[in-house]
C-alpha cells in the first residue's frame, strides 16, 4: 500500500480501520494494560528481543479484537505469524544444540553466534519485512 496523497485519503482509511478495529483512543487504552502486564512479569527479563517484540505484536492484536470486530480473520492470523517467528527460530536454534563434537563449540554457543553473525548482517543492509 502506498502512502496516500490527499487527506480525504487518509480520513478514509481511518474510518475504515475505526469500523474495524475500534475507536484508536479505546484501542491504545486496552494495548497498553495488556503491555504492562507483560512489563511487569519478571519473566519479561528473561525473553530474547524477538520474543518481546512478538508478544508486544500480539498484545496489538488482542487490543483490537477485544475492542473491535472479534471475527476478523487477520487479527488472528496475526497473532499466529508473530508466534510462528518466535517457534521457528526456537526450532532453529534447537538444531545447533546438539551435544558438541571435538572441535566444534559447544552447545549453546552456536545459536549466539548465529544471531551476533544476523546482526552484523542486518546492519550492513536494511532487513526485509
Amino acid at each position: 500500500m502506498g502512502i496516500p496523497q490527499r487527506s480525504d485519503d487518509v480520513q478514509e482509511i481511518l474510518k475504515e480501520r475505526n469500523s474495524r478495529y475500534g475507536d484508536f483512543m479505546e484501542d491504545a487504552a486496552i494495548c497498553q494494560q495488556l503491555k504492562e502486564v507483560m512489563f511487569r512479569e519478571p519473566g519479561w527479563a528473561r525473553l530474547l528481543p524477538d520474543q518481546r517484540q512478538a508478544l508486544e505484536m500480539i498484545q496489538v492484536k488482542v487490543a483490537r479484537i477485544l475492542n473491535g470486530d472479534p471475527n476478523w480473520e487477520d487479527s488472528w492470523q496475526d497473532i499466529s505469524g508473530y508466534a510462528t517467528l518466535v517457534l521457528n527460530r526456537l526450532k532453529e536454534d534447537r538444531l545447533f544444540l546438539l551435544p558438541a563434537r571435538e572441535g566444534q563449540p559447544s552447545s549453546g554457543e552456536l545459536p549466539t553466534l548465529l544471531r551476533s553473525s544476523e546482526d552484523q548482517s542486518t546492519q550492513s543492509s536494511p532487513a526485509s519485512q
